[in-house]
């Protein structure tokens, strides 16, 4: 075992080598932190290139940033819980000519209304989804009564009922009345007895279980519950216990990565010393386990705006790739679905693509634009490997690989965007957004054909964003392109109609905050805030507990 002083000297270059990236020698980055649209709207004067990426595992939206002198006053704390880098939205602001703010008058009818009226009128209004023949989706799809408790957790989790989740797992983990109860118990206390019986299926749900509860309480910024439920977790790698065989490497990489978030230190170097003991620890030949911690590590470096140690750990992940694919199709042959070599190679270039933009972007983030364009074009190389036929259907049935063209585009639209090139960036914008329906209606088609699920047994280390995601954040970045090109009313439109799809999907934190500012520069107060209140009736009735009190701007 290294000592901490060889630990922190490994992880000073890299750990297993120094970055295959190379940084530009002076990277510009100018203010002492990204500026996002919900931390300041007002960038420093000689902004360049900025990008905010949410941070935390746990998905996001899009950011913009407002010239000063069309920006109405910061706000303290405004800032919601970060975020994933790789699972969020991002924009760029360029130094900008200032865009004129243009006043919408509200409807006359908007003044009699009450809030919940006001409601159902927002997302009543024509839509994609009206379009398809599809009803308004005024109320929330009630929780079937058949489901037994995992699967209500499981729902609630799908519809971002945070508070009801974190009920639900508490009771399923500490009710006497609970099968998972003798379980955790002897989990949490170290007293595991011979005789107590525990099969593989309850395994696999207590580690379900106890992850969807931490994650409730990062997404309902309850720290310091997750704080005392980590505590209790004695068992976990970094403590120095031995856990029980059964707990797998996600598990103890979840408890170190909470330290970010509940640790005294602002540093973060507790949670990366933690990380980095696992790194070390996990056998050499697990290679899925291997690829999960380098994801950790990059998304904590990234929190900790430390770009290069980030992109090392990208890069390592970028190594370990082609073995963790081979091992995937290996442990797939023991499923009802085992996977080709043709369908792994696909995941590979899948994989390298979605890594590979993660780094394009972080070069945005340093204003390299040059060095951007080269990483996204090596994406675009390893994008060509990903074919979707007919005879890889399974591929079809994975998050990631139907939406690698769409990446593409994102990635080409940063690049224009970041450049000032508006009208460019709204088209490739637009392209991504064609794109992800087209392949969502592909999906849905390969779906009805075969009902039986692909295991993935990479559980997206790689930080892949579902389509939901990156369709919101293509129409995020478009309503940013419509502002930037003076049409602040076709900034507020795009926005409204993606809460329109569904809100449960795409009223997220990031575009709730967004709009707000946009009703802000767009009418006159009275009218702004009571905007804002009906997009928090909205929350309320979708039951959106991840959305904080300040994303309002009241």
């Amino acid at each position: 075992m290294a000592s901490k002083d060889d630990q922190n000297q490994q992880r000073e270059t890299g750990g297993l080598g120094s970055p295959l990236v190379k940084l530009p020698a002076a990277p510009v980055i100018t203010g002492a932190r990204p500026v996002a649209m919900q931390q300041s709207l007002a960038p420093p004067s000689s902004a360049k290139s900025i990008i905010d990426h949410p941070l935390a595992d746990i998905p996001a939206g899009t950011v913009v940033s407002v010239p000063p002198s069309t920006a109405p006053s910061p706000r303290s704390s405004t800032t919601p819980a970060a975020a994933d880098i790789s699972r969020a939205g991002l924009a760029l602001t360029q130094k900008l000519t200032t865009p004129p703010v243009q006043t919408m008058v509200a409807p006359s009818h908007y003044i009699s209304m009450n809030l919940d009226e006001m409601a159902d009128s927002l997302l009543s209004v024509a839509s994609l989804r009206t379009e398809k023949g599809l009803q308004p989706l005024l109320q929330p799809a009630p929780v079937p009564t058949d489901f037994s408790d995992l699967e209500r957790l499981k729902f609630f989790v799908k519809r971002r009922s945070w508070g009801d989740a974190c009920l639900l797992a508490e009771k399923l983990l500490r009710s006497q009345s609970s099968h998972y109860a003798p379980i955790y118990n002897a989990l949490i206390t170290n007293s595991f007895d011979q005789k107590l019986p525990i099969l593989d299926s309850q395994q696999d749900e207590m580690v379900q279980i106890m992850m969807t509860q931490c994650e409730a309480w990062i997404k309902l910024s309850r720290y310091a519950e997750l704080g005392l439920e980590v505590e209790r977790w004695s068992f976990c790698h970094h403590n120095d216990n031995t856990a029980p065989s059964w707990i797998p490497w996600r598990l103890h990489i979840m408890a170190a990565s909470s330290l970010l978030y509940t640790s005294e230190d602002p540093s973060g170097i507790e949670a990366i010393d933690a990380l980095w003991k696992i790194h070390q620890d996990i056998p050499a030949e697990d290679f899925l386990s291997q690829l999960q911690v380098e994801h950790a590590l990059s998304n904590s470096f990234i929190r900790l705006k430390d770009w290069r140690m980030a992109l090392s750990c990208q890069e390592r992940m970028l190594d370990l790739l082609p073995n963790a694919c081979q091992q995937q199709a290996q442990l797939s042959a023991e499923t009802t679905n085992p996977l080709t070599e043709k369908t792994a190679a696909a995941f590979q270039g899948a994989y390298r693509c979605e890594i590979l933009s993660q780094q394009g972007r972080i070069f945005l983030q340093l204003g390299a634009t040059h060095e951007a364009r080269q990483i996204f074009d090596m994406a675009r190389d390893a994008a060509t490997h990903v074919s979707v036929t007919e005879e890889t259907v399974q591929l079809m049935r994975h998050s990631i690989v139907p939406f690698i063209p769409a990446h593409i585009s994102l990635n080409n639209g940063l690049l224009k965007f970041s450049e000032g090139q508006y009208n460019e960036a709204l088209e490739c914008f637009r392209h991504c957004v064609d794109l992800i329906s087209q392949r969502i209606e592909m999906k849905s088609a390969v779906a009805s054909l075969n009902s039986s699920e692909v295991k993935v047994l990479i559980p997206m280390p790689t930080g892949a964003a579902p389509e939901e995601a990156l369709y919101s954040e293509a129409i995020n970045n478009m309503s940013l392109c419509a502002l930037y090109t003076c049409n602040l009313h076709e900034a507020i439109l795009l926005m409204e109609s993606l809460i329109r799809e569904d809100p449960t999907k795409f009223l997220t934190e990031r575009v709730c905050l967004n709009l707000c500012i946009l009703y802000e520069l767009s009418n006159e107060t009275s009218m702004a805030a009571k905007k804002k209140k009906v997009l928090q009736v909205i929350a309320k009735r979708f039951m959106l507990h991840d959305i904080g009190p300040s994303s309002y701007r009241l």
